[in-house]
């Protein structure tokens, strides 16, 4: 707690951010928006996986050659899930897209509030759990990859 602690006293502004600050926020703020646009404006596919063709992205290759979906695939149709509110479909097309997508959200919320307000949100604390983060943050997305090829399996059996 050290970190934090300096954080707090070495800034001297802990009230208001500074012109930086709220920029880098309205930064953050912008592109998690954009991708909650593009969420909005893409259909999601029945299937679960797929969604990112109406971008004009190409089928994945992985699913292609293997049958079975690569650990992104369904995330661009969780996303779509979540931002029309449709959580229970976001988790079954794939659970890490979904919570990546309430992140984001949340993100985004955040981070317009602190480029308005100027508000400072002190993550250093997180620095201390960085590798909790990676490692809990992996385990979820090859959970999420779990899921999808059990998905695929129990409904065509391969």
């Amino acid at each position: 707690m050290q970190v934090m602690a300096k954080v707090e006293q070495g800034g001297g502004k802990t009230e208001r951010g500074s012109m930086w600050y709220r920029s880098a926020a309205a930064l953050v703020g912008g592109v998690c928006l954009t991708l909650v646009v593009i969420a909005l404006k893409v259909e999601p596919a029945a299937a679960g996986y797929g969604s990112h063709e109406q971008l004009d992205l190409p089928r994945c290759g992985f699913l292609e050659r293997t049958g079975y979906p690569c650990p992104t695939c369904g995330m661009t149709t969780a996303f779509a899930h979540v931002v029309r509110g449709q959580f229970g479909r976001a988790i079954a097309a794939q659970p890490v897209g979904a919570l990546l997508a309430v992140i984001c959200v949340t993100l985004m919320g955040v981070s317009f509030h602190a480029a308005v307000s100027g508000k400072r949100y002190n993550l250093a604390g997180l620095v201390f759990y960085i590798n909790r983060i990676i490692i809990g943050g992996a385990m979820i997305f090859l959970a999420g990859w779990g899921w999808m090829c059990l998905r695929i399996w129990l409904k065509h059996g391969m």
